[in-house]
C-alpha cells in the first residue's frame, strides 16, 4: 500500500518536473542561420508546422531559406523556408521554370488535370514541360495531408474553382501599392543620395506615416512595417571599416528593394528611416545574448535622437526573440542591457 502511494507520489513529482524543464518554443539566430527551438529545448529538423506554416530544418536545424529541396523524392518550393502550393514561378541561376505543388507541398511530375485542364510536368524536376495531348487517365492533383514524424500534418489549400481554370504565371506579379495619404509628407529629413533607395523610403513613409503627427507615432508605423513585411535573410556583411554612409546607404538599398536581409540590413534601414523622418540616427554595432542565455551573438540595431532624447530600435530583435516587437522601439539603455550589449563609449547615452 505505502509502496503504490509512494510510486504514485515520485510519478506526480516527475510529471511536475519535466514540465517545468520545457521551454517556449522560439525562432533564435546565430551566426550560421536561424533555428526552431521545440518545447524540449532541442532545434527541430525536418517538416515543422509553426503558425500555420510548414517549415523545413535541415539536420543540423538551420532553417531551409528560399530554395527547391528534394526531401524522399519529392520536390518542394521554400520561400523563407515555408512550403509553397499551387502554381509557382521559381528562379534559379538567372532561368525561371513553372510548377505546380500540390496539397502536401508536393511538385507535380508527369501528367495531370488541374480542374480538368491537361498539364504535363517534367518526370524528374517537376517542370511545366506543355499541356499534355491526352490525360483521360491522369490523376488530380492530390490535396491529402503530408504525415511526417516531427511535426502535425501539412495544411491544405482548397482547390482553384472550376469554374476559374488556373493557368501557370508566366511571371511574378507584384501586388499595386496603397496610395499617399493626403497631405504634406513627413519624408522632411535628409536624403541619402541614393535615388533608388530615397524614391523607395519616400514612398514608404507617404503610404503608413502622417505628416500631421509626432515622431513617435511615425517613427513607430516604419517600425511597424519593418517587423510586418521584411524577412531575415543571413548575409554576411564586410564591416572591417565600420558602419560609413555608403555601407548603410548599399544595406538599406538591398533590404528595402529585396524586402530581406539580415540584421545589418535592417538596422540601416531603420537608420535611414528615422533619418528622413529628420531624426539623426546611427547603426550601433554590438551583439545580442541567445535565447538559452549561453552565447553572446553579433547583431546591429540603431539609436536615434527624437525631441532631443535618444533611444534604442531594434524591429528585428523584436519580432524574432519575443512576443511583442514594440518591446524593443524607442527604448532606453536599461531596457536593451539585459539582451544586448554594446562599446557604450562609442554611443550615446539612452537614459
Amino acid at each position: 500500500m505505502y509502496r503504490r502511494i509512494l510510486c504514485a507520489a515520485f510519478a506526480v513529482i516527475l510529471t511536475l518536473a519535466l514540465a517545468g524543464c520545457r521551454t517556449t518554443p522560439a525562432f533564435y539566430i546565430d551566426s550560421e542561420g536561424v533555428y526552431y527551438r521545440g518545447e524540449d529545448g532541442k532545434n527541430v529538423t525536418g517538416f515543422y508546422d509553426i503558425d500555420g506554416g510548414t517549415y523545413y530544418f535541415y539536420g543540423d536545424g538551420r532553417r531551409a531559406g528560399t530554395e527547391i529541396i528534394t526531401v524522399e523524392g519529392d520536390t518542394y518550393y521554400l520561400l523563407d523556408g515555408v512550403v509553397q502550393k499551387g502554381w509557382q514561378t521559381v528562379t534559379t541561376r538567372g532561368e525561371s521554370a513553372v510548377y505546380y505543388f500540390d496539397g502536401e507541398g508536393k511538385a507535380l511530375k508527369g501528367d495531370y488535370k488541374i480542374n480538368g485542364a491537361p498539364y504535363s510536368f517534367d518526370g524528374e524536376s517537376g517542370r511545366l514541360l506543355t499541356n499534355a495531348a491526352d490525360v483521360s487517365a491522369a490523376p488530380t492533383p492530390s490535396s491529402s495531408a503530408l504525415p511526417t514524424p516531427s511535426s502535425p500534418a501539412l495544411p491544405t489549400t482548397p482547390e482553384p474553382s472550376p469554374t476559374d481554370t488556373p493557368q501557370p504565371p508566366a511571371s511574378p506579379t507584384a501586388p499595386p501599392s496603397p496610395s499617399p495619404k493626403a497631405g504634406n509628407s513627413a519624408a522632411v529629413g535628409e536624403l541619402t543620395g541614393v535615388e533608388k533607395l530615397d524614391s523607395e523610403v519616400k514612398k514608404i513613409i507617404d503610404e503608413v506615416c502622417d505628416a500631421k503627427k509626432d515622431g513617435e507615432y511615425n517613427s513607430g508605423e516604419l517600425f511597424d512595417w519593418m517587423v510586418e513585411q521584411l524577412k531575415y535573410k543571413y548575409i554576411s556583411v564586410d564591416l572591417s571599416d565600420g558602419y560609413t554612409d555608403e555601407l548603410v546607404h548599399d544595406l538599406a538599398e538591398y533590404i528595402v528593394l529585396n524586402r530581406r536581409g539580415s540584421c545589418e540590413h535592417q538596422a540601416a534601414l531603420m537608420c535611414v528611416f528615422n533619418t528622413r523622418l529628420g531624426y539623426p540616427s546611427q547603426v550601433v554595432k554590438g551583439e545580442f545574448l541567445s535565447d538559452d542565455g549561453t552565447q553572446w551573438v553579433e547583431h546591429a540595431w540603431v539609436i536615434s535622437e527624437i525631441d532631443g532624447e535618444y533611444y534604442h530600435f531594434d524591429p528585428l530583435f523584436g519580432r524574432n526573440h519575443t512576443t511583442s516587437p514594440r518591446s524593443h522601439f524607442m527604448k532606453k539603455d536599461k531596457d536593451f542591457e539585459k539582451r544586448h550589449r554594446w562599446e557604450r563609449a562609442d554611443y550615446p547615452v539612452c537614459e
